[in-house]
């Protein structure tokens, strides 16, 4: 047993969280990664274009490098918020990082 506050208790807590989250499975089909993929080369493609590197990048718009790596690896499901902030700070449209062929 934990006291409520102990570094032991968020320790345990976070274990368990992190195994959870380790379990999920995506329920993306293969069409799906693959356009994620699609997407993540064209914004990857207008970064190298710029000439800005994944920190730059992210530095520009308020993202973390990490999460860049990831959106360009087709390893997420980007939100539009964050498909904006990534246009704007790579000066182009929404409109032009979606133009894949599917």
């Amino acid at each position: 047993h934990y006291d409520t506050y102990s570094p032991q208790s968020y320790n345990h807590l976070f274990a368990i969280f992190a195994e959870i989250y380790c379990k999920m499975e995506t329920s993306y089909t293969i069409e799906d990664k693959k356009l994620l993929r699609k997407v993540g080369e064209k914004i990857r493609n207008y970064r190298i274009e710029v000439g800005l590197s994944q920190e730059k990048l992210s530095f520009e718009c308020n993202l973390d490098r990490t999460y860049i790596g990831s959106v360009e690896r087709g390893e997420r499901n980007i939100a539009i918020i964050n498909l904006n902030k990534l246009a704007t700070a790579l000066n182009v449209s929404i409109s032009k990082l979606l133009e894949i062929e599917v």
